[in-house]
């Protein structure tokens, strides 16, 4: 499996630990996408309106920053 699979497998991991409401475990599996550059919107934006609903603003604010420099790398 490549790369980019796992990464997929893990943001659909997540979105249904998430469903099931288990946002901690869903949180570590988009953390790891975002620590790999994942090249998608999924994992930041799940994790911004975690971070969001947790009141956890510079961690909101890191992700956020993390998906303008993945983005941005691609355009150059």
């Amino acid at each position: 499996m490549s790369s980019f699979e796992t990464q997929v497998d893990r943001n659909l991991m997540g979105k249904r630990l998430e469903k099931e409401g288990k946002v901690q475990e869903a949180k570590a599996l988009y953390e790891a996408n975002v620590s790999e550059d994942f090249v998608g919107s999924f994992p930041y934006r799940r994790l911004a309106v975690i971070y969001r609903k947790e009141k956890s603003v510079r961690d909101e604010i890191r992700v956020l920053n993390k998906a303008v420099e993945v983005f941005n790398s691609l355009i150059k």
